[in-house]
């Protein structure tokens, strides 16, 4: 049940009682058996208000939890995500410095002449290492930008958790 209807069902149920009993004279006096006094009835109604407050407050509490639990969830998967993206980072560097340094190797061979390829040949194979290189480059580029924007991402859902956890750490001490 919801704290509002709660409210509200306390609060017809004061509505209903106290008109009519303010509106009978009492047949005993006050603090007899025949029903509870205006104070007693105060006093309950104050219990009563306390309960509503504390229950309010536990919702309160509930609904923090369950925000922090709810962005500590997103903070997962961009975590996952990170991680395969710093791993295919880390695939095309090393396979661009492969490139690079059988490249390299190639062209010393090629002026020394111990490559025994014709230059045609050579340097079709050169232009197709050259585009690899261009594709990696510009990979590696994405990933780099991708992995700041997923950190960044990180970095703020996790601020945000922290700070509802401290925020929640406070609401708690209070109760």
């Amino acid at each position: 049940m919801s704290p509002r209807v709660t409210i509200a069902i306390a609060l017809l149920a004061l509505a209903t009682t106290v008109p009519a009993a303010a509106q009978a004279p009492p047949a005993e006096p006050p603090g007899t058996a025949a029903g509870p006094s205006w104070e007693e009835t105060n006093i309950q109604l104050k219990r009563i208000a306390d309960l509503l407050e504390r229950h309010l407050e536990g919702r309160k509490v509930e609904l923090l939890t369950r925000r922090v639990e709810i962005t500590s969830a997103r903070i997962a998967p961009l975590q996952q995500e990170l991680a395969r993206a710093r791993s295919s980072r880390g695939e095309f560097a090393r396979e661009r410095v492969e490139i690079e340094d059988r490249l390299e190797n190639a062209n010393e061979q090629m002026t020394s002449g111990a490559l025994e390829i014709p230059q045609e040949e050579f340097e079709m194979l050169a232009a197709n290492l050259e585009r690899r290189l261009t594709t990696l480059h510009s990979a590696v580029r994405d990933l780099d930008e991708r992995i700041a924007e997923l950190e960044s991402e990180i970095a703020r859902y996790q601020s945000d958790v922290d700070n509802w956890q401290a925020y929640l750490d406070r609401e708690l001490a209070g109760l």
